[in-house]
């Protein structure tokens, strides 16, 4: 079996229907049970042939959609493909289900691809080919499709697929061009309910911002669902235990009528961090049911404020303990000042290493760490596994001409910015231990059994002062945000009092007498410093 990484999309059109593939082979409505088989040639160096086709629904107990491919002949031509691939995109291009099992390179026979939707409960028999090895299960393990317009694409390996766009494309350029495509359907032919997906965006959120969940409904059949209602229980994150989800382009839904259900909703400020589920139940005219659970998490950052300021072009190195329960994701908040990482003399070298408050390194929960790095929109920037010394993990930005020596007391591997530049603003760090996944719109899940505390270093050398442009009183953005704007109003004043009566580093501006300077102690000396850095910052900071 053969690794391959699958493209992930982080963005697509919204709202916009995405065109079809330029060429494609019409297969025409297939909605009722049948086997068929279709010829696929490449005409070209990295051709995808692609096939548009009319599929019934399918669940997981009745109704089904095989598809597979096999050799022209028994022998084998020389010109057949011996490794095919395939993916099945829905009529906007996306993934024809929601995870990559949209695709497929070798679960067929031999090295062909197959891909089963529908029916677990009674397998159908796998497929085999002459000296070919077995193909895999056909038990419906791809998932369920909804009814309706599908475009397969065929190629021979090795094809990336794309879960948006019609995304496949081929790096082949050999003289095998053939294979045979085969279909075996069965429609579901007994009364069954209405079912459906639920997600939710982002998939981790912070107390205090929206998330919109959404379910997306196949009606139930013989006869056919006349109306639908889809209810979630939201009690566990503060809502309603009845939550009316719409399908009229309204509180979130984007398109009236599609049977995607849509509610937008506000995560109250204070909800404790961690992860939730919403039960969602989906009800049609005949009082036929379909549950759905939704799964997100809610995370409360540790904020640890500006890193680097007033470095004053030395090194500063920050170290934060985080402990990591299991299955868990912890998260740490910090901004950069009006100092661009780039690939000159700035840097961030961001390490793991096991905390003092573990003991030595062999305590398993320390040894094996993961990071994620976020905008302060929820946009995945960047993920390491084991680039620090043995399983720790390790992100480095700007200085690529210089290797820093490691740090702590772990011995770290040194710092070379491979991991290219970061700008101005506010960061996001997901700290988990292996096995983590980090997605975009601030997903970040673990199913790691293990727990403990890891200590986390942050090394900065930001020239020009590492503080921000505005001085150091410039310490909130918007809505009381944490974090440089390179602009001074009341947010400023918000987050320094929060940062005081939290004694976070940042608001020790003042000593003795009020002159400027940190002596570790938290009283009316940074109130004095603070309120002068304030009112005689540069005119344009106003």
């Amino acid at each position: 079996m053969k690794m391959k990484m699958m493209a992930l999309a982080l963005s697509t059109l919204a709202g916009t229907a995405l065109a079809q593939p330029g060429a494609f082979t019409d297969l025409g409505n297939r909605t009722t049970a049948q086997t068929f088989s279709q010829l696929v040639t490449l005409n070209a160096p990295n051709d995808i042939q692609w096939f548009r086709v009319v599929l019934p629904p399918t669940l997981s107990t009745i109704g089904y959609v095989d598809i597979w491919t096999v050799p022209t002949a028994n022998p084998v031509p020389a010109t057949d493909m011996s490794d095919t691939e395939m993916g099945l995109y829905d009529a906007v291009g996306n993934g024809a289900v929601a995870t990559a099992a949209f695709s497929d390179d070798d679960a067929g026979p031999g090295l062909h691809a197959q891909l089963t939707f529908g029916s677990s409960t009674a397998p159908r028999p796998a497929v085999t080919f002459g000296a070919l090895s077995v193909g895999a299960a056909r038990n419906g393990n791809d998932g369920n499709l909804a009814g309706g317009e599908y475009y397969l694409a065929v190629g021979r390996f090795n094809v990336t697929f794309v879960n948006s766009g019609f995304g496949a494309t081929s790096t082949y350029t050999g003289t095998q061009t053939e294979t045979l495509l085969n279909f075996e359907i069965n429609p579901p032919t007994d009364p069954y309910p209405p079912t459906g997906t639920g997600s939710v965006a982002p998939g981790s959120v912070e107390p205090g911002n929206p998330v919109l969940f959404t379910v997306n409904v196949t009606p139930g059949g013989n006869p056919a669902s006349a109306s639908i209602t889809v209810v979630g229980d939201l009690s566990a994150i503060g809502g309603s235990s009845s939550a009316s989800f719409h399908d009229d382009g309204l509180n979130g839904d984007v398109t009236a009528s599609d049977n995607t259900y849509s509610y937008s909703y506000m995560i109250p400020g204070g909800t404790a961090g961690g992860p939730y589920s919403v039960a969602a139940t989906i009800t049609d005219d005949l009082a036929r049911t379909g549950n759905v659970t939704i799964n997100g998490s809610v995370f409360n950052p540790t904020d640890i404020g500006q890193i680097g300021a007033g470095a004053g072009g030395s090194e500063v190195v920050t170290t934060v303990d985080v402990a990591i329960a299991p299955a868990g994701v912890n998260w740490l908040r910090f901004s950069i000042g009006a100092d661009v990482l780039n690939g000159s003399t700035n840097y961030l070298d961001i390490d793991t290493e096991p905390s003092v408050f573990d003991g030595p390194p062999a305590i398993g929960s320390i040894n094996d760490t993961e990071l994620g790095m976020y905008d302060s929109a929820g946009t995945f920037l960047d993920t390491d596994d084991d680039d620090g010394t043995d399983w720790h993990s390790q992100l480095t930005y700007g200085d690529n001409a210089n290797i820093r020596p490691a740090i702590g007391n772990a011995a770290i591997a040194g710092g070379n910015g491979r991991d290219g530049d970061l700008t101005t603003g506010n960061y996001f760090l997901a700290v988990g231990c292996f096995n983590s996944v980090f997605l975009t719109n601030f997903n970040a899940t673990s199913t790691s059994a293990a727990s403990g505390t890891v200590q986390v270093n942050f090394r900065t050398n930001i020239p020009g002062g590492g503080g921000p442009a505005c001085g150091l009183a410039d310490v909130g953005g918007v809505g009381g945000a944490p974090g440089a704007d390179n602009h001074l109003d009341n947010n400023d004043f918000v987050v320094f009092i929060d940062y005081f009566f939290n004694q976070n580093p940042i608001a020790d501006q003042g000593a003795t007498g009020g002159a400027p300077g940190p002596d570790g102690a938290y009283d009316n000396n940074d109130f004095i410093v603070f309120i002068d850095n304030f009112f005689n910052a540069p005119a344009s900071c106003r």
